[in-house]
């Protein structure tokens, strides 16, 4: 029988983690043995005592809070590598699963071997609307996605079913076979905060390994708490302007650019980081403050 490890980095969601721990335990038909390990970056929550008291069978990797998304990856990672791990699968600390998760995306990763295999993401609130749906065309030079279904619409749950080619993926809810992980190497510690989970299914793609969106694994996201946390909601426009220096955003202009480079080259920076400022300038005008 396979091994799946499950990698979560968490910092300071006690009750969030656990609600999602709790579901882990209560998945129904999952062919393979299951190990869970949760990346506490610093929490200062409670987060410790709780796992140690309700989740003893969890291996913990500590970090001092200065760790953020991607090193806690990395070193849940390396955790399930020395597991000797068949499949690893990355979780968000914030998210809810039903009891048929890791059955289905186990299923589509057994009808795509050795591919990287994402999860669609929903509000959780109702109705649920789409957060991501797969990338099934990118223009690469202006970095322009094209999803399945529209960004935050809403969906009929019955419609959702199969697995598609996606040209990116983010790391909530993403399985990763170990025999790919071993030939991309661990996330790229310079995307500190956002992006790694995408740079990774970008060198993975260069490496000759597919990359699918399983519409029958869903994942879903607290909406309030992830918008709370991304640059620009309801900030003032010096604020705004500052995320493009601060490499805990998604506005990081270097890693805007590297992202571009690794996706097409020296045309896609060229053409893409113009766009992005002109698009970020229009933003920083809307805010109006």
């Amino acid at each position: 029988m396979n091994t799946v490890a499950i990698v979560i980095p968490t910092h300071n969601r006690a009750d969030c983690l656990k609600l999602l721990l709790t579901q882990l335990n209560s998945q129904a038909n999952v062919p393979a043995r299951v190990h869970i390990i949760v990346v506490n970056d610093g929490s200062v929550d409670g987060t410790q005592t709780m796992l140690e008291k309700d989740f003893s069978g969890v291996t913990v990797v500590r970090g001092d809070g200065t760790w953020w998304y991607t090193r806690s990856v990395n070193e849940g990672l390396k955790a399930a590598l020395g597991m000797e791990a068949d499949t690893i699968i990355t979780l968000n600390d914030d998210i809810e699963i039903c009891p048929d998760y890791l059955s289905n995306i186990l299923s589509s990763s057994a009808k795509y071997p050795d591919s990287l295999i994402g999860s669609i993401s929903l509000t959780k609130e109702n109705p649920p609307k789409v957060t991501f749906s797969g990338i099934r065309k990118k223009n690469r030079y202006i970095q322009k996605s094209w999803e399945y279904l529209p960004y935050y619409s809403a969906v009929d749950m019955t419609s959702l079913s199969g697995t598609f080619p996606s040209m990116e993926l983010p790391g909530r809810g993403m399985l990763i076979p170990v025999r790919v992980l071993k030939r991309t190497g661990l996330f790229d510690e310079l995307f500190f905060q956002y992006g790694s989970d995408y740079d990774f299914c970008t060198r993975a793609r260069k490496f000759g390994f597919q990359t699918f969106i399983s519409h029958d694994a869903v994942v879903y996201s607290h909406d309030v708490l992830t918008r709370q946390n991304v640059p620009g909601n309801a900030l003032g426009s010096r604020e705004y302007f500052l995320k493009l220096f601060d490499k805990h955003t998604p506005y990081f202009i270097p890693n805007i650019i590297r992202y571009s480079f690794r996706c097409g080259g020296l045309p896609s920076a060229f053409f893409a980081t113009p766009v992005f400022f002109l698009t970020f300038i229009i933003n920083f005008f809307k805010q109006g403050k």
